[in-house]
């Protein structure tokens, strides 16, 4: 696949993007595509573009920032 959705608690996902974003590492907001309040709690990567270091990259700095 091209994306992959991830469920993530105790922080929404326009939290955690802002948070990731200062590290340079970015991912769609899962409330965009949902019509109730579970969309906040989700998010989207893209992987299509981006090589395996960068998907590694992105997702120790996506964790790094969940449990920051």
């Amino acid at each position: 696949g091209l994306h992959i959705y991830i469920g993530i608690k105790g922080i929404t996902s326009r939290e955690l993007l802002d948070r990731c974003y200062e590290k340079g590492v970015i991912f769609t907001p899962g409330d965009i595509f949902s019509i109730d309040d579970i969309g906040k709690y989700t998010l989207r990567l893209g992987l299509s573009r981006l090589s395996i270091k960068e998907i590694e990259g992105g997702i120790k700095i996506i964790g790094q920032q969940l449990r920051s």
